[in-house]
């Protein structure tokens, strides 16, 4: 290693190293150190027990038990870029020794930030294994980072937080539990902006699991001009909410999966790009997929999904959409109001929806104008049938068996009246056929019915 480690003046940081190169660090810390607010770089109380500065080319090993201040603080050591640290490789594992009658959780694993620096770069790679923290690990306007395994257990204050970071892969990302202490900012990872507004842009997950999470993941403050976010496998189980999104230019998920949550799926209503892939869904007890109201553009949502829960519906749509496709999808509840909740109004586009079985009526909430669905099976969308007004009546009511309310019905009477009858009333179950008067004998009405479902143009 070239450079000095000493130990420091101050009574909250223990050692401080600055200005190394080709850093080499194997550390194990025993009990120690004291909790502090540990949601900024300059902590309000506690103790760090290692600061570096300025270290290029780090390969930095800690093993923290019982300690329950910050473990470690990698920042810059002025403002030019040559006193940042760049390219590191990081293993960090915090937790406790399971003493009987203790419970010493790790204050902080690390905070890392560009401090000062005017300009940021590749900080390099980290590992990071617990087995519960009060604040999960802050990384603050840096660029180009791959977490390889991230394993956490329980945060208690605060969980993992990406503020204005640029091009952050996870290769493997596992948070098991948080108890949402700390309010609505407490996810298992959350993506916002610094204090300045630098927002997140580029990342990519290759690998993300969320267990009994208030919420699992949420995407805050992403560059609406730079590439979004590209996950390769979610999965969150026993949630509130697995996977939450503010408004987002691009998002895409190959394959989206949990069950037990409230809601699998949050997306603000003006995001755009959105392309969803369900697997393995099983039952919610909210809106399995709830995009919000508002502007939304560009959806794509295929894949399968099971389960459900009264009241609710598997996918909700936006109110003010454009664009909106649903194709090759398996839906499948017997105990959701809806499979998909579609109450928007008419310039919503939805251009195919194919493979949806077994939803109780009625299936589909219709929109404002003449909708299409196409391959759609056991939904019943026409009927027909013969029933008779008898003598000395004007109305005969039948039971129409559509799965939903007709936006067509036709009639034509045969019998001496010379009237025609006429559409009296019309619900989601019945229809009520009327002659102007009594008729003097049985006279037979024929009739049919049919709704038509998805909106916009047919694609066949």
């Amino acid at each position: 290693m070239d450079g000095v480690i000493l130990p420091t003046t101050s009574a909250a940081i223990a050692w401080q190293i600055n200005g190394a190169e080709n850093l080499k660090l194997d550390l194990r810390i025993g009990n120690g150190g004291s909790l502090g607010d540990f949601s900024t770089s300059t902590p309000t109380g506690g103790t760090t027990f290692l600061e570096l500065h300025t270290i290029r080319w780090g390969k930095v090993s800690i093993e923290a038990m019982d300690y329950a201040g910050r473990v470690a603080h990698f920042t810059a050591g002025g403002t030019d870029q040559k006193t940042r640290c760049r390219m590191m490789d990081i293993d960090i594992k915090t937790g406790n020794r399971l003493v009987e009658g203790e419970d010493t959780r790790c204050g902080q694993p690390f905070f890392a930030d560009s401090g000062n620096c005017v300009q940021t770069g590749a900080f390099g790679k980290i590992s990071w294994r617990s087995e519960g923290v009060q604040y999960g690990p802050v990384c603050e306007r840096l660029n180009d980072i791959d977490f390889r395994t991230v394993e956490a257990g329980k945060f208690v204050v605060a969980g993992f937080e990406i503020r204005g970071c640029v091009a952050v892969w996870f290769d493997v990302l596992y948070i098991g539990e948080s108890d949402g202490t700390g309010g609505a900012n407490a996810p298992g990872l959350l993506f916002t902006q610094t204090a300045a507004g630098r927002l997140n842009a580029a990342v990519y997950i290759d690998r993300a699991s969320f267990l009994r999470c208030t919420t699992g993941l949420k995407l805050e403050d992403f560059d609406s001009a730079s590439t979004g976010v590209v996950i390769n496998s979610f999965n969150a189980s026993d949630c509130t909410t697995g996977l939450q999104s503010d408004v987002i230019s691009s998002l895409k998920v190959s394959s989206l999966s949990g069950k037990g949550n409230t809601n699998l799926v949050i997306i603000d209503g003006n995001s755009a790009d959105l392309d969803l892939h369900f697997t393995d869904v099983g039952a919610h007890t909210g809106d399995v997929v709830d995009i919000q109201a508002g502007s939304t553009k560009r959806v794509h949502l295929t894949g399968k999904i099971e389960g459900g829960a009264s009241g609710f519906s598997l996918i909700k749509l936006p109110n003010n959409g454009e664009d909106i496709n649903i194709q090759d999808m398996h839906l499948e509840s017997s105990v959701c109001d809806q499979l998909i909740d579609i109450q928007f109004p008419g310039n919503t586009s939805i251009r195919h929806i194919g493979g949806l079985v077994d939803g109780t009526s009625p299936a589909y909430t219709p929109g404002r104008r003449a909708e299409f669905i196409e391959g759609v099976k056991n939904l019943q969308t026409r009927s027909f049938g013969t029933n008779s007004i008898t003598t000395g009546n004007t109305d005969v009511t039948v039971n129409h068996g559509l799965d939903i309310t007709p936006s067509y019905v036709n009639a034509i009477g045969i019998g001496a009246e010379a009237a025609a009858p006429y559409l009296a009333s019309l619900t989601s179950t019945q229809i009520t056929f009327r002659l102007p008067a009594a008729v003097t004998s049985t006279k037979s009405i024929y009739w049919e019915a049919s709704a038509v479902l998805a909106l916009g143009d047919r694609d066949a």
